[in-house]
């Protein structure tokens, strides 16, 4: 994990000899998505994530899973409560669902899972 540790940007991109299947609408929304969106991995394994998503993530070959334990400071069992103290119904617990990373070298990457974009995360 050591290896790993640090921090990064991320900045979606367009996989490599797609470009040109991106809709009118696609094009437009990746070129205003300029945004880097950062990430921290820590040597404890745990890890920030856009400066509000904190969890632990591990590492199994090529892959690094996350799994967020909080979301703005709070855990899941957190915001539930404090939705049914509202009498509200909770629908955010897909934040809270594992995400994984492929290593690409010294960057990590959304896998490749079919999609026109990524997002590429780079060291800083």
């Amino acid at each position: 994990m050591k290896s790993l540790a640090g921090r990064y940007e991320g900045r979606w991109q367009v996989r490599e000899g797609r470009e040109e299947e991106l809709t009118a609408t696609e094009r437009k929304r990746f070129l205003k998505s300029g945004e880097a969106i950062a990430l921290e991995l820590r040597s404890n394994g745990t890890f920030l994530h856009k400066g509000s998503c904190e969890g632990a993530f591990s590492v199994s070959g090529e892959i690094v899973v996350f799994q967020p334990t909080m979301i703005d400071q709070h855990t899941l069992e957190d915001l539930q409560a404090a939705a049914e103290a509202q009498d509200r119904v909770f629908r955010l617990g897909f934040l809270f669902d594992p995400f994984s990373l492929v290593v690409l070298g010294f960057d990590l990457a959304t896998p490749e899972d079919g999609k026109l974009l990524y997002l590429r995360y780079g060291r800083v």
